[in-house]
């Protein structure tokens, strides 16, 4: 199975100016959720050149502050299996010993 990657739409077809816009009519629910799962399939090359940009330039403005929260990230990425674990398994001591006192959450 081969993946296609959406093309790279001009920047006023991305973001079209104010006129363009319409409010869409939330009674018509299959139009809308149309709208809303198409849109970001349609420009998902788009939006991941935004993202990739953003995060360049504040990368660049606050070096520190952006390797501090990859750090974070990963952290608790890393962490997360681990506290679950740790808090089922209390859980589990806890109702098998009926201690309140030692009750997590």
């Amino acid at each position: 199975m081969e993946v296609q990657v959406a093309p790279l739409w001009p920047w006023n077809n991305f973001f079209p100016r104010h006129d363009s816009f319409t409010q869409l009519d939330l009674r018509d629910m299959p139009k809308w959720s149309h709208h809303v799962v198409n849109n970001p399939l349609y420009y998902q090359t788009n939006h991941v050149v935004l993202a990739a940009s953003i995060v360049s330039v504040m990368g660049f403005l606050h070096p520190l502050n952006m390797l501090l929260g990859s750090a974070v990230v990963v952290f608790r990425k890393d962490n997360l299996p681990w506290v679950i674990f740790t808090t089922c398994m209390l859980h589990n001591i806890c109702e098998a010993w009926g201690s309140s006192s030692m009750r997590p959450g």
